[in-house]
């Protein structure tokens, strides 16, 4: 209804609707059912955001035509001007990319948008003429959203400021009089990351490759591209791929594993081969739009791309590098050593064969681009790792390069551990020897064989029974009952030497009952009760039966069970009429005991460690409630 009140009022003035969403899914799905739906008849419907071709552009924002509505990301909120908006709609919702230093990977997520942004949505609407602003959210939602977007400071990957810092004579980082201080965090990965790149060395000084890099106005991974490319001489190849991860790709988001494939040939170890011969293909067609998206290829970035490719051939000191000049199969190899130089803490391996998931270095996992070259490679590295929000969640890792063991023994051999032991087989559930090389977390290869010893088998072993991930079955209730039974003679009898069972000394019993044993199925049916014994010795077990017996005989002749519990008194839980002669509190070791006095329906009546109390106070009122809902029993 509101929209068409405000199709009637903007008749014959071109009015404009502008819808303001997080992303390119979410626009598309609007601008479906805003086509479908009969209430929009009568006005066009346009989206507008960054990926879209530059005549989809103009066609959102060009003036004329019919009343529109235009479906936009935040790139209308101060990017593009738009003349005839009546009336804004705002999701307060954008697609926000940000630098994650944990897991040192981009990030494309869903937030929401400040204050300030959205007063800036809201002032697209009524700059020349009446007009309103919808917000999809509460005035108390808004009163609770930042005042301003988080400074980019903490948002962004530190490594090329810090780079640039050091190569300035700042030698402590943390003392530089910041405008907005940044996290300690992303502090230490941006150092990190340096030291990985070899710009600084253990100490955090700059080093001869870092103040090389730090003459590069680029990313210190792009910088490192470059310089690792001229001592592998493919200095051109280089500087496209660093051209192509600065953009966004020559193929479109529509792009199908069919149309890339076409851009493939055999022998292909890097996608920066495909973008390179769809470069060339797009300026054959001389960057055509119509005919470049029929193949899959977004023209303006083409374009884009092999101009950045230009400027950065130029600042490496070539600028008389032409396109006849690039070979990017003859030097996919020395491309390859150099691409990972840059990019070594993202060496990744596929999690199974025919599997796009991969595991990558610092316990990181995301999925390979399922037409890329390196789809069925054993080893990869993935220049992009970005986790995009769209349907659902996802870690997408692009620009991939297939590479070999040995390169990474040669880059970063500190990078290497081997891992030779025995371990616990989760699936077989059982004890096995394995041998692991690992690149720092990342595991390469992992084998089982060998023997394992008695006793590195049973400490795994005990692990997973105390952690309660494996399960004794003799170890019962009896088991803890006797155990707290140790526990109480402990702390009241301390004279007689006898150790309470904690954690430590119950993984040291079951680590006794599990020797000699191999899997599951060896121990779970073990009787316990021979490694439990052996804990006392006898004068011990005597004392034990002693001073914390597990039945009591009463003044009065009633034999009651003593229950123990750790940290707590022992106790006793009978009838009142079991009670019945008993005038002062039982005791054990000589300390009074807590009696449960039960009702008959042997429900808990009353808790005391004064009975002589119980008998003056308690029973006559007990009598009173009780004696005539239970008159066959015995009430004195």
């Amino acid at each position: 209804m509101g929209l068409d009140a405000q199709g009637r009022e903007g008749v014959g003035n071109e009015p404009r609707i502008l819808v303001f969403l997080p992303g390119a899914f979410e626009i598309r799905r609007t601008v479906e059912l805003l086509e479908r739906s009969s209430w929009s008849r009568g006005w066009e419907v346009k989206p507008l955001y960054s990926g879209l071709s530059p005549a989809a552009q103009s066609e959102a924002v060009s003036p004329g035509g019919a009343p529109r509505i235009i479906v936009a990301t935040n790139v209308a909120e101060t990017s593009i001007t738009i003349d005839g908006v009546v009336a804004v709609i705002d999701s307060g919702l954008a697609r926000m990319a940000s630098y994650d230093p944990r897991r040192a990977i981009d990030t494309l997520t869903v937030g929401k948008v400040s204050r300030a942004s959205a007063q800036q949505r809201a002032g697209r609407a009524g700059r020349t003429g009446p007009g309103r602003c919808v917000r999809l959210w509460s005035e108390r939602d808004h009163g609770r959203r930042s005042e301003f977007e988080s400074p980019e400071v903490h948002r962004i990957d530190l490594a090329e400021a810090v780079l640039y810092l050091k190569s300035g004579g700042v030698e402590e980082i943390r003392d530089f009089r910041w405008l907005d201080a940044p996290e300690e965090d992303s502090l230490r990965r941006a150092e990190d990351l340096l030291e990985m790149l070899g710009a600084v060395d253990e100490e955090g000084g700059l080093t001869e490759i870092g103040y090389s890099m730090a003459r590069y106005p680029l990313h210190p991974r792009a910088a490192r591209l470059l310089e690792a490319a001229k001592r592998e001489g493919c200095v051109a190849e280089a500087c496209f791929s660093a051209a192509v991860l600065q953009g966004e790709g020559v193929f479109t988001r529509k792009a199908t594993r069919a149309q890339k494939e076409r851009f493939q040939e055999d022998g292909d170890r890097s996608d920066f081969e495909l973008e390179w011969r769809a470069c060339e293909v797009a300026e054959g067609l001389r960057f055509d739009p119509v005919r470049c998206g029929e193949l899959g290829l977004h023209a303006r970035q083409a374009r884009e791309i092999l101009q950045s490719w230009q400027q950065l051939c130029r600042l490496v000191g070539r600028p008389a590098i032409r396109r006849g000049h690039v070979d990017m199969e003859e030097l996919r190899i020395p491309l390859g050593r150099a691409v990972l130089a840059a990019y070594g803490d993202h060496a990744a391996v596929r999690t199974s064969r025919g599997s796009l998931a991969c595991r990558v270095v610092a316990g990181r996992r995301g999925k390979l681009d399922q037409g890329s070259v390196a789809r069925d490679a054993a080893l990869l590295v993935a220049a992009g790792i970005t986790e995009i929000q769209g349907r659902e969640m996802s870690v997408r890792l692009s620009y991939a390069v297939c590479i070999e063991e040995e390169w990474l023994r040669e880059l970063f051999p500190s990078g290497f551990r081997k891992e030779e032991g025995a371990v616990f087989d989760e699936v077989a559930r059982r004890v096995v020897a394995r041998r692991r090389v690992l690149f720092y977390d990342m595991v390469l290869e992992d084998k089982e064989g060998g023997e394992v010893s008695d006793e590195d088998a049973a400490v795994l072993l005990s692990n997973h029974v105390v952690s309660g991930a494996l399960r004794l079955k003799r170890w019962d209730a009896k088991v803890e009952h006797w155990i707290a039974r140790v526990g109480f003679v402990a702390r009241s009898m301390p004279e007689l030497e006898i150790s309470a069972i904690g954690e430590e000394e119950k993984k040291l019993i079951v680590t006794q009952i599990c020797m000699k044993a191999r899997s599951y199925r060896d121990i779970k049916d073990r009787d316990v009760w021979p490694a439990l014994r052996d804990w006392l010795s006898a004068p011990q077990s005597a004392a034990l039966e002693s001073y914390a017996p597990e039945r009591l005989e009463l003044s009065n002749g009633v034999v009651a069970k003593v229950s123990y519990e750790e940290g707590k008194t022992p106790s006793i839980a009978l009838k009142v009429q079991q009670l019945y002669g008993v005038k002062e509190t039982p005791e054990v070791s000589g300390q009074p005991i807590q009696v449960q006095i039960l009702a008959p329906n042997q429900r808990p009546w009353q808790v005391t460690q004064d009975l002589s109390s119980f008998w003056e106070s308690g029973y006559p009122q007990m009598k009173k409630d009780l004696a005539g809902r239970y008159p066959r029993h015995e009430w004195r």
